[in-house]
């Protein structure tokens, strides 16, 4: 009996022991479980956080500077700013690239182009009676100019949100032109102290709102613009170039040449005596 009771005490021992192993083991088990299903859970919540974001955004609080109002006047739902687009938008009968506001712009340009190219400036400001009558049609061609400003003012917006007016290099250019020719025509028909009259000089970028009007020429003065950096670096190996071939001249042929266009003494002498002669005769 005592033989039996020493044989089965290890034996519920170790049976203890094994069920203790076993209890661990799920715990652990339990334990990784419950870390999966909360990684899952924070998973999905992130992922309900991000639809949430994407469907239903916080809508942020706008100032007058950043809410998509043209001229802080007139939001996107406004009849005039939709009558504005559909004027710079739309295109007759989807046949062309170009809208027919577009091309009554370009024709514009195009009419002033010629009529800049037909002045005649004369001394002391006189003018031809062609350069006069020319000179009526100022008014007309800043007059159509402005009008363009401003339906693009008022459908694109000023300079605040994206896709405004002035936010486009070719734009800026056409603005600067335009102010340049209301100021210009302002002085010389107001008594301003300050002479506005210079400004007419700017008159010659208006071939370049051509530019603005066709893409594809954008891409070409574009293209222009960006080749002209290595095209002066090849400018000033031309020039240093001329300058040294202009040095090696000037120290061969200096004082060789001095007295070659100077009239001889002797010679006027002799033609004024046969002038006398022939006056005394």
């Amino acid at each position: 009996m005592a033989r039996f009771g020493d044989e089965s005490a290890p034996s519920t021992v170790d049976s203890g022991d094994g069920d203790l192993e076993r209890g661990g083991d799920g715990q652990d088990a339990a334990a990784a479980a419950a870390a999966g299903l909360t990684a899952s859970m924070k998973q999905a919540k992130a992922q309900r956080a991000r639809t949430m974001a994407l469907y239903n955004p916080v809508p942020h609080r706008q100032n007058c500077l950043t809410v998509n109002r043209s001229l802080f006047i007139f939001a996107e739902d406004n009849i005039i700013r939709k009558y504005a687009k559909r004027i710079i938008e739309c295109t007759f009968l989807n046949f062309t690239a170009f809208t027919p506001f577009e091309y009554m712009i370009l024709a514009t340009i195009t009419a002033n182009c010629v009529v800049l190219a037909l002045e005649q400036h004369l001394p002391g400001e006189d003018k031809t009676p062609m350069a006069k009558r020319l000179e009526k049609t100022e008014p007309y061609f800043i007059g159509i100019f402005c009008f363009e400003a401003g339906i693009k003012l008022v459908a694109l917006g000023f300079v605040f949100h994206k896709g405004s007016y002035l936010r486009n290099g070719w734009n800026v250019m056409d603005f600067i032109v335009v102010l340049s020719g209301i100021l210009a025509t302002a002085g010389a028909h107001m008594n301003i102290p300050v002479d506005l009259r210079t400004l007419r000089a700017v008159r010659v970028l208006r071939p370049l709102k051509l530019v603005s009007g066709i893409p594809s020429l954008q891409i070409v003065l574009k293209s222009i613009m960006k080749a002209m950096i290595p095209l002066l670096q090849i400018g000033l190996l031309l020039f240093f170039a001329i300058l040294m071939f202009a040095i090696i001249g000037l120290e061969f042929y200096s004082g060789k040449l001095h007295h070659t266009c100077l009239a001889s003494f002797d010679i006027l002498g002799t033609i004024h005596t046969h002038l006398n002669s022939l006056f005394l005769f």
